[in-house]
């Protein structure tokens, strides 16, 4: 099934295919379902798959107020008669995974987090600077000069230059961030603080990073694969930010191998 799904004051756009134990995928920020095309082809033969755009990305709407993306995870799924299901996240997605399995322990079979962030997490100064620089560049009209910026930084990342990236993700990225920031979305996300409360979760999980991205974001996941008791860590050398995108055979080899020990416990 394909289609949008009324809950918590918002329109969400969600898909649904296959049978089987179910299978979440999350894109990141400010990105959108379509990230996972391949992710679906791979899975949908042994497990149910669900993706779905996030509040204020791709064909969902954008609400009003403050809200917290887990929460719109917990009513998607009650809506679909989901009880329990494997939640595979992404950058932003990993983090909204991360604030489900705590809220909601008892729903979640297992975690998969790629290039994860976590609510509470400082990130240093630098990092940060970078993205005031992104935003500066918007506010001042300068899309072009903002929207390279976030390339480099999101896609390339700091190790390669621009013709070591497939083209094709660049594109998408580069797209579905100018659609993203054409809109104005009213609303807020809220995300509780979570670094401190890694090793409440009790799920087997499985956290992917990439050689080729930012340091900081490398240290991160180490650090959450370590506070998570049963977290295994896996480093995809030369990828950056996004792995389903530029590597996706060996990405799916790992997260079958993964889903095909935990999906299903």
């Amino acid at each position: 099934m394909s289609g949008r799904i009324e809950l918590n004051g918002v329109s969400l756009y969600v898909q649904s295919v296959g049978e089987g134990p179910t299978v979440v995928l999350l894109h990141g920020m400010p990105l959108d379902h379509r990230m996972w095309d391949e992710t679906v082809r791979v899975l949908h033969r042994r497990y149910r798959v669900i993706r779905y755009d996030l509040r204020g990305a791709g064909r969902s709407g954008d609400g009003e107020g403050r809200f917290e993306h887990h929460d719109d995870l917990r009513a998607l799924l009650e809506a679909l008669e989901v009880d329990r299901a494997s939640i595979v996240g992404i950058s932003v997605g990993g983090k909204i995974a991360i604030d489900y399995a705590l809220r909601y322990p008892d729903t979640v079979r297992s975690l998969v987090l790629i290039n994860p962030g976590v609510s509470g997490y400082r990130w240093s100064d630098a990092f940060l600077a970078n993205e005031r620089e992104i935003q500066r560049l918007r506010k001042e009209g300068r899309l072009e000069q903002a929207l390279e910026r976030f390339l480099q930084t999101w896609v390339e990342g700091p190790f390669r230059k621009q013709s070591k990236v497939v083209p094709s993700v660049r594109r998408y990225v580069r797209q579905t961030v100018l659609d993203y920031w054409k809109r104005e979305s009213k609303g807020m996300p809220h995300f509780p603080p979570a670094v401190d409360r890694l090793s409440e979760i009790s799920v087997p999980t499985l956290v992917m990073r990439g050689d080729r991205d930012w340091e900081e974001i490398q240290t991160l996941a180490q650090r959450i694969a370590s506070a998570i008791p049963q977290a295994e860590l896996i480093t995809m050398a030369g990828t950056g930010h996004l792995p389903p995108l530029e590597q996706p055979d060996s990405f799916h080899a790992h997260l079958l191998r993964f889903l095909e020990r935990h999906a299903q416990s």
